[in-house]
This record gives C-alpha cells, sequence and structure tokens, in this order.
C-alpha cells in the first residue's frame, strides 16, 4: 500500500507533517491544569489513570526523536506503511487482555509517580523539538519491534495515536478535543480505514461503519 501521510510547506521550503502542528496542540492539552487535577483519577480507558494516559500520549511524541537517533534500517530492509507498521506491531494482539497491551499501559503508568510538571516539561521540550527540526519525511527509520519505514509514515501513525488519544485525554478531564486540523483528522481516517480492511477484509470495514454495535475496528481481532 502506498503512504498517505499528510503535509504542509514549511518556511524552508521542505515538506512540513501535520504531526508537527498537532504535537503543540497534544502537549498543551497535557499541560491543562484539568489534568493536573485529575492525575490519580480513571481515564476513559480502561487500566489507565489520566496520568498514565496522559504519559501514553506524551510518548507518542517522545519516540519521533528517540528513532531518529537510532541506527538506520538495513539499506536493504522492506519499509512498510502506517497499517504496515500496526500489523507488524499489533499483529493479532487482543487490545485489552494481551501481554503487548498491558505492558504498554504499564511503561505510562509508571511515570504517573513523577507527577504532573514533569511529563509537561518532557513533552513541551518533544513539541519545541518537532517545531525546530527539519525533518526529511522519506529518511528511513527503524522503530518499534525493528519495522522499518520511511519517516513521514511513522509521523502518520503518531497523528493517529495523538488524535485519537488526546480525545480520550480531554474526555476523561471534561475538556474539548484540542483542535487539531481537520487535514490531521482527515489523515487519520484513512489510516483507520485502511487498517481496518487490512484486517478485516472489505466486508469487515463496510459492517464496522454500518454496524458500530459489532466493535470492528483497525485495532480489534475476530470476524465481524
Amino acid at each position: 500500500m502506498g503512504t498517505t501521510h499528510s503535509t504542509d510547506t514549511a518556511p524552508t521550503g521542505r515538506p512540513e507533517h501535520l504531526a508537527v502542528a498537532a504535537a503543540g496542540r497534544t502537549a498543551e492539552l497535557i499541560a491543562d491544569p484539568a489534568v493536573a487535577r485529575g492525575w490519580g483519577e480513571d481515564s476513559v480507558l480502561p487500566g489507565y489513570r489520566v496520568g498514565g494516559l496522559a504519559a501514553h500520549l506524551a510518548r507518542a511524541l517522545e519516540t519521533v526523536r528517540t528513532y531518529l537517533a537510532a541506527d538506520a534500517p538495513a539499506v536493504d530492509a522492506r519499509l512498510v506503511d502506517a497499517v504496515g507498521y500496526y500489523r507488524a506491531v499489533l499483529g493479532e494482539h487482543d487490545p485489552r487482555s494481551s501481554d503487548f497491551h498491558q505492558a504498554v499501559r504499564e511503561r505510562g503508568e509508571a511515570r504517573v509517580a513523577a507527577g504532573h510538571d514533569t511529563l509537561v516539561t518532557e513533552v513541551r521540550g518533544a513539541a519545541d523539538w518537532f517545531a525546530a527540526e527539519e525533518l526529511d519525511l522519506d529518511r528511513p527509520v527503524s522503530v518499534l519491534a525493528g519495522t522499518a519505514m520511511r519517516l513521514g509514515d511513522y509521523l502518520d501513525t503518531r497523528l493517529v495515536e495523538m488524535l485519537v488519544h488526546g480525545r480520550d485525554l480531554a474526555a476523561s478531564v471534561a475538556l474539548p478535543i484540542p483542535a487539531y486540523d481537520e487535514e490531521a483528522w482527515r489523515t487519520v481516517a484513512q489510516v483507520l480505514t485502511r487498517a481496518t480492511a487490512a484486517r478485516h477484509g472489505w466486508r469487515g470495514l463496510a459492517l464496522g461503519l454500518a454496524r458500530p454495535e459489532l466493535g470492528v475496528g483497525a485495532f480489534t481481532v475476530g470476524p465481524a
């Protein structure tokens, strides 16, 4: 499948991914006093307190710098797109009960004890780095589980994480969803549509859209 990453043009003339603007809005959501007030309370996502969900959301920004600082994939490595990333990384893991997702939740929850102020400092640093860095969207990177992909495609997955979990965090503390760009939502919708079709087929996608009670989606397992 081809790439879907959506871009604007930076002042330097180099394409700028929509994740850059989303990162700033995500950092400000995490910094909101409502998040601090609800820090130790349960979030709308089972298994996450508000602080753990905020930390998980922050990681969507932080991993970009981490992976860019790591070794590049082999020259002959097969590159996947955003949908291929989710298939490679998530596989057939159940999104709630699997060891993989339990580890993801625990990683977020482990940062709760450090407090809201610490996370705000870290996520604002990541967002500032995003805004200042000239990112080569065609650069191959090696990400989670050694998956090789172009940076622009990886940023598509970061956009999915920021927008979806940005909504989750906002809902957890009775805030409006951040004003992410409409084009960013379009990109996320494209990735999730293609990921659902890749996992469940076109029948599953169609039924998931028409019958949401079936629980068919990009990250669910089992037949439609």
